[in-house]
């Protein structure tokens, strides 16, 4: 599983990773459909910055395409020039990784 799928990272490792592995792919977009990831992956659309009490359905959806992820890569996150222009951008990347951690369990 790779969250910040859609970011230069993700979109850049996602298809090594699919070459050889079920992957599915977490972010969170505003368009239609992800644009940078290859066929073949399963993708959920989700803001994980939210608290997790409020999206019981995502931890059920990735449960259903994910039920025991051999590993868990969290490349999402706000890039360092959005947490300069306005530090409360910090707390997306601290509760973002701290509902990862929570849903690893």
């Amino acid at each position: 599983m790779v969250t910040g799928a859609e970011g230069f990272v993700g979109s850049n490792l996602v298809p090594k990773l699919v070459e050889e592995n079920d992957v599915t792919a977490l972010d969170y977009i505003i368009t239609s459909r992800p644009f940078n990831l290859p066929d073949g992956i399963h993708f959920v659309n989700a803001d994980l910055s939210r608290p997790l009490s409020a999206r019981d359905d995502l931890s059920e959806l990735i449960s259903m395409k994910v039920p025991d992820p051999d590993l868990i890569i969290h490349l999402a996150t706000i890039n360092q020039l959005a947490v300069d222009a306005d530090p409360s951008n910090l707390t997306i990347n601290t509760a973002s990784t701290l509902n990862v951690l929570k849903l690893a369990r």
